[in-house]
């Protein structure tokens, strides 16, 4: 018996010692949770502008491989042999003109280099022997552009092959130990773009009405199409001499010309210069805060106190702040600021956000209500949305049978939240065009309407969206953040109390001004030569 209780004390320690163990070890990985969450919702909330930005400066310094950024083509294939590049290397007599054929023959019988004219050269000479056959025929033979006059030539081999492609108006190449003459020859280019389409589209449009019982109302629309591959088939097309082709395949994001070198090389240009900016990229990170004011702050948001508070404390500048006169309307109220805060040198403003934060906390008190953080290429909109999609009993009916009573529910869906896109154009030295067009949509209510009476009584839910858009576009420059204020909201709440014992009535007056921070930043393309040889 004795036995038996050590025993069971014994399993009774190890159980609570293991119990204890337990619990320790889900105190540990709980807080390792805990600090984990708080390091990814920090780093949601202030997004990191990637490491590789464009540099601004004219002059670049790297201890690196460096690498040009134009390359420069060789159209004559290899040099031809040093023995026929001499001041004697080929003789060459004739007695009479000769044709393109006939010349090729004997260059070939006095070098050993096969000549090759090509197939679209020897369509055209067969058809001109023809023609003069039938002159012969008629008693008109006469010499065409098919014959070549050359009494004598003595010198260097590619001087003779530049006589002949001059009057042939033709090109010549050296290239594995073969001369060919050509008309045209055909390259295949690669187009930095996907096979997209992209548009947007923005639509503002109010109405307001007067004490007097007149209406006014104002509207602005804005459509944008992108249609890259079909502008860039328009613009080659222009290029092209008669007798030239293109092809443009989308789908794997090339096109395909035949045509003289001289065309082509106009094409290569066009080409280059267009995928050095589409290669480019930007980074814009965006946020929305709401500042609540309070009722003595009859003013509204002072947008120059802001921006001077953050440039005194970032060491940035001020480039621009404009302020639009005042407006009224039916619960808002605010005149619209628009600043651009300019770091001092190059990059960007350091803990921007938090400092911004804590300015706009000088005024009222400040919350941040979204932010996101998109990576988007030159010409493409980047669409960013943080939104919530709720159903509602957009439709109900009530079917009464004799002895049965049925109701039918019809759903719908609404949005609301954030929702912005963005259209930038970059430009020379990290400067850039931005476009963008924002909604911020809320919930305001979801009333519930009832109809008919008794067992045919039916209800449907009504929501009431308050909706706040605008379209703007402006000049920047990378590393800079665009501060725009005015959305200003007026929430007024009146309440009367009122019983045998007592008497009560309060009221409340709220300012709600929503201020936008929109900072773009220029990325270092992958596309770039020089990142080729970062592995190197």
């Amino acid at each position: 018996m004795r036995i038996n209780h050590k025993i069971t004390t014994l399993a009774l320690c190890l159980s609570m010692a293991g119990l204890t163990s337990s619990c320790r070890l889900f105190t540990t990985v709980s807080k390792h949770t805990d600090r984990t969450l708080d390091k990814i919702q920090s780093v949601l909330d202030e997004p990191v502008p990637p490491a590789d930005m464009y540099s601004l400066d004219t002059i670049s310094v790297k201890d690196d491989i460096w690498l040009g950024s134009q390359s420069i083509r060789g159209n004559q294939g290899d040099p031809l042999p040093a023995r026929f590049e001499t001041e004697d290397g080929i003789t060459l007599v004739s007695t009479s003109p000769v044709s393109l054929l006939q010349v090729s023959e004997q260059i070939t019988a006095l070098t050993g280099i096969t000549v090759r004219v090509d197939d679209m050269i020897l369509e055209e000479v067969k058809n001109a022997t023809q023609g003069k056959a039938e002159d012969a025929a008629q008693g008109t033979a006469t010499n065409t552009d098919t014959d070549l006059y050359m009494p004598a030539y003595s010198g260097k081999l590619s001087g003779l092959l530049d006589q002949i492609v001059s009057r042939f108006a033709l090109w010549w190449r050296y290239k594995n130990g073969v001369i060919t003459f050509y008309k045209q020859e055909t390259r295949v280019f690669t187009i930095y773009a996907l096979p997209v389409q992209t548009q947007l589209n923005a639509n503002i449009a109010g109405t307001a009405s007067g004490e007097a019982g007149g209406t006014t109302s104002a509207s602005m629309s804005s459509t944008i199409s992108l249609d890259l591959w079909a502008q860039i088939e328009e613009a080659i097309t222009a290029m092209l001499p008669g007798g030239a082709t293109l092809n443009v395949i989308p789908a794997n994001g090339t096109l395909t010309v035949t045509a003289p070198p001289y065309t082509l090389q106009r094409v290569a240009q066009y080409i280059n210069s267009m995928n050095e900016k589409l290669s480019r990229q930007v980074a814009i990170g965006v946020k929305v805060m709401n500042v609540t004011l309070s009722d003595e702050a009859s003013m509204g948001l002072n947008l120059s106190s802001v921006l001077n508070f953050v440039s005194k404390k970032s060491g940035s500048g001020i480039s621009t702040s404009l302020t639009t006169p005042s407006s009224t309307s039916s619960g808002t109220s605010g005149s619209l600021s628009i600043g651009i805060l300019n770091p001092k040198g190059h990059g960007h403003i350091a803990d921007g956000s938090k400092i911004l934060l804590e300015a706009l906390s000088t005024q009222g008190t400040a919350s941040l209500v979204t932010s996101a953080s998109v990576i988007t290429m030159n010409n493409k909109i980047a669409p960013v949305q943080v939104s919530t999609n709720e159903s509602y009993i957009e439709k109900s009916e009530t079917t009464v049978s004799s002895d049965t009573t049925s109701i039918s529910v019809t759903p719908a869906k609404i949005n609301y939240g954030f929702t912005m896109e963005i259209l930038p154009r970059l430009l020379d030295h990290g400067r850039m065009l931005l476009m963008f067009t924002m909604t911020l949509t809320d919930k305001d209510s979801m009333d519930e309407k009832e109809f008919g009476e008794g067992t045919s009584r039916t209800s449907i839910q009504l929501p009431v969206l308050k909706t706040r858009g605008f379209v703007q576009e402006v000049a920047m420059t990378s590393g800079s953040t665009l501060v725009l204020t005015g959305f200003e909201e007026v929430r007024t709440n009146s309440n009367n109390s009122k019983d045998i014992t007592s008497f009560s009535k309060s009221a409340d007056k709220s300012r709600n001004v929503m201020v936008i921070l929109l900072t773009p930043e220029v990325l270092i393309s992958p596309l770039v030569p020089e990142t080729r040889m970062n592995g190197f």
